[in-house]
């Protein structure tokens, strides 16, 4: 998504290509007017977003209010992680978003089902993540699936299902904004 000068950013998505696949329509509606990026990236696994991280992802965000974290789906469908390596790795990515952005909220999101166990597992880790001051844990799963929102095999989302995101997260965004 085309991206307004960064220091104006408020909010961020960093993901993989579930987070990256947000339809531009959608994204507009509802982000364009927090001055959002999303940071989504095809096929990452934790380790990645690290490294991302590392590079200085977030550097230069100085009005940055919420990072969306959605990451840990390839981590075991790709790199065939079992639950608490993968919550390791998604808490280590929520540590270096606070070491980066330490003014921001982290809003992470549950790991979306990818056909494969574990999911529930790593979820129910990375839920004891959420501190109700800086860390926000949500799982939207239910809400997606219910609407028909899954559009493959492999959890991505069809363009229902990324509204049913965006209302999900709508009432928790507007408290973390202020």
């Amino acid at each position: 998504m085309a991206a307004p000068g960064r220091a104006e950013c408020q909010i961020v998505f960093i993901g993989d290509s579930i987070t990256e696949g947000w339809t531009k329509a959608i994204w507009d509606k509802e982000y364009a007017a927090m001055n959002g990026i999303n940071m989504g990236v095809s096929w990452d696994i934790t380790d990645n977003v690290l490294w991302r991280l590392e590079q200085g992802e977030l550097d230069g965000l100085k009005a940055l209010k919420v990072v969306v974290l959605h990451i840990g789906t390839n981590d075991i469908g790709l790199a065939r992680r079992g639950p608490e390596a993968v919550a390791a790795g998604i808490a280590a990515v929520v540590g270096r978003i606070k070491e980066k952005a330490p003014q921001a909220k982290v809003l992470l999101m549950g790991i979306t089902p990818k056909g494969r166990g574990n999911v529930d597992a790593a979820n129910a880790i990375i839920a004891k993540l959420d501190d109700g001051k800086t860390v926000f844990y949500q799982n939207i799963n239910a809400a997606v699936s219910k609407a028909g929102g899954v559009a493959d095999r492999v959890g991505h989302l069809n363009e229902k299902g990324f509204q049913v995101w965006a209302d999900e997260i709508r009432p928790t965004l507007a408290k973390l904004m202020k």
